[in-house]
């Protein structure tokens, strides 16, 4: 037993019954496949519209990313390769360390040289503490060339001495 909507009234009412009991309108068979085909109808009116709603979403969001922009080209960030006056620090070589070592997080500087500019690009010297992977700690001295735009481009250990 399926609910239809009375065409008089609006209230839902069981499709085997008689009439109304809101408003007395006479139900006949012909009269409720008549009110269940305009339901159905209805209701893929309302899914088409849905899929229509949704496409046009979606041809939107790729014509926008597919769109030239005629907006000038994002300066690339700061390339000046220098000391931080803070802690002396160099930001090339402290995001190129945080991305390759494998606990970043216990990162820890100890001694940064000053940046030295080279023919090609720019060298410095750093010392620092990180966990290796034992979970100890280990201090290491590494030697960072960048380029002139601020790219590491070369990572080296010191020569030991004797």
């Amino acid at each position: 037993m399926a609910l239809i909507q009375c065409p008089e009234c609006s209230k839902n009412i069981s499709e085997t019954a008689d009439s109304c009991p809101k408003c007395g309108w006479r139900l006949t068979p012909e009269k409720v496949l008549a009110i269940k085909q305009k339901q159905k109808d209805q209701r893929l009116g309302c899914l088409v519209i849905a899929a229509i709603f949704i496409v046009l979403i979606i041809i939107v969001q790729l014509s926008t990313k597919n769109e030239p922009s005629n907006k000038e080209p994002p300066k690339p960030p700061n390339a000046v390769v220098a000391n931080s006056p803070w802690d002396g620090s160099v930001s090339q070589v402290k995001d190129w360390l945080k991305e390759h070592l494998r606990d970043p997080d216990s990162l820890e500087f100890a001694d940064w040289s000053p940046v030295v500019k080279t023919a090609n690009g720019y060298r410095v010297r750093v010392k620092y503490r990180a966990k290796n992977g034992f979970g100890g700690y280990e201090v290491e001295e590494r030697f960072f060339t960048l380029d002139e735009a601020g790219n590491v481009t070369d990572v080296s250990e010191p020569r030991p001495t004797f």
